[in-house]
């Protein structure tokens, strides 16, 4: 498989420069992508760690709870639980 244009050696030995090699490689927008999904995926964790905790609270309420007011709160509670782990899975809330 034949590369398309001159090796990089090559192409510094004819004059150009690192900047002009990081330019024509892209490095610059390859690293200004990595820092966007770096950010998206730390302010996905902070969202997802904020959840897990509410949910934790909320489970800790439910079983201080008595039969009748559990019967009440059990499918929203369900639901919240599914919410949290079903994109960890792959699935679709319902």
């Amino acid at each position: 498989m034949e590369k398309s244009g001159p090796t990089t050696s090559a192409w510094l030995s004819a004059g150009g420069t690192g900047a002009d090699v990081e330019t024509d490689l892209g490095f610059t927008t390859l690293v200004s992508n990595l820092d966007n999904a770096a950010s998206e995926i730390v302010a996905y964790q902070r969202d997802s760690t904020v959840q897990r905790k509410d949910l934790a609270q909320k489970t800790k309420d439910f079983r201080k709870m008595d039969d009748a007011a559990k019967l009440a709160e059990f499918k929203s509670l369900l639901k919240g639980i599914y919410s949290h782990i079903g994109p960890r899975l792959g699935e679709a809330p319902g």
